[in-house]
């Protein structure tokens, strides 16, 4: 993960270092505590969790369409669904790692 950003980071001849360090930071999570590495499925969690990490500042607490808000309790009800199928698929196929048995 780290050599990919550090490619990333060597590619572009400008970089800020906010974004590439939280998305370092974002992917290595990923990874720890689900075990994805597919880039695709790293970019839709993130996605989602940042969107709930926006909601939980909203100013207007109030699920009312086109707010953070709004949008917060959809990825929040997306990760419960995608987590909840992920529990699964792992009790089905436990595996020795310590992330599984959690």
């Amino acid at each position: 993960l780290v050599a990919a950003a550090a490619d990333r980071m060597a590619a572009v001849p400008r970089i800020t270092i906010y974004p590439v360090v939280k998305q370092l930071l974002l992917d290595t999570a990923a990874a720890t505590f689900t075990g994805l590495t597919a880039p695709a499925d790293t970019a839709r969690l993130n996605a989602l969790f940042s969107r709930m990490l926006i909601a939980a500042a909203s100013p207007l607490r109030r699920p009312w369409p086109l707010t953070a808000f709004r949008r917060g309790i959809e990825a929040r009800q997306a990760l419960v669904e995608w987590f909840g199928r992920l529990v699964a698929e792992r009790r089905r196929a436990p595996s020795p790692e310590r992330r599984d048995m959690l």
